[in-house]
């Protein structure tokens, strides 16, 4: 249950008791099912801890001077998407579309790609990314933070972006 009220200065964000939630200075720590994420705020932004009639927790966000409308936006979203991969994670599937092209996992992190080229192509992969082989040419990608998900995906499909006629290439199935 996540949603938000909008004051003039006021945001208020309400999250369900299976979260726990820690502030230091302007460090926001979240601990969740499937670990723990940490917001930086900016310096115009506190926030107090509270509760409503029927006793569901809220943060409420006290945005100090004049701040637009672009600050709430990002504070909110950073806010959801912190509790949605706390709660469920984040994936998205890569295949490979072309003769011969393929997919190998190395020791040590590595992802090699067979990608029409000369030689292989290595790709180091960190391990906030969980990666599960459907098959040669298609892998899953799995991890916690959304934007170094959607950032790591997009870096593999920049190795080899499809082609307008043949259609060969890297293609992100399940967009994120």
């Amino acid at each position: 249950m996540l949603y938000c009220l909008n004051f003039m200065n006021k945001k208020e964000f309400y999250y369900s008791n299976i979260f726990s939630i820690y502030k230091q200075n302007n460090l926001l720590k979240i601990i969740g099912p499937l670990g723990e994420s940490q917001i930086i705020l900016p310096k115009k932004v506190v926030i107090l801890f509270g509760k409503n009639k029927k006793g569901v927790p809220k943060l409420i966000f006290y945005f100090l001077g004049d701040v637009d409308k672009k600050l709430y936006n990002f504070i909110y979203s950073k806010l959801s998407n912190n509790f949605l991969s706390l709660i469920f994670g984040f994936s998205c599937k890569l295949f490979l579309k072309g003769i011969g092209f393929r997919f190998n996992l190395l020791e040590d992190n590595i992802l090699a790609l067979k990608i029409g080229f000369s030689n292989l192509v290595y790709q180091h992969y960190p391990k906030k990314v969980k990666i599960f082989f459907l098959d040669n040419s298609t892998i899953f990608l799995y991890s916690m933070d959304f934007d170094f998900l959607q950032q790591f995906s997009s870096s593999i499909k920049l190795l080899k972006r499809p082609d307008k006629y043949k259609g060969k290439g890297i293609y992100i199935k399940d967009a994120l």
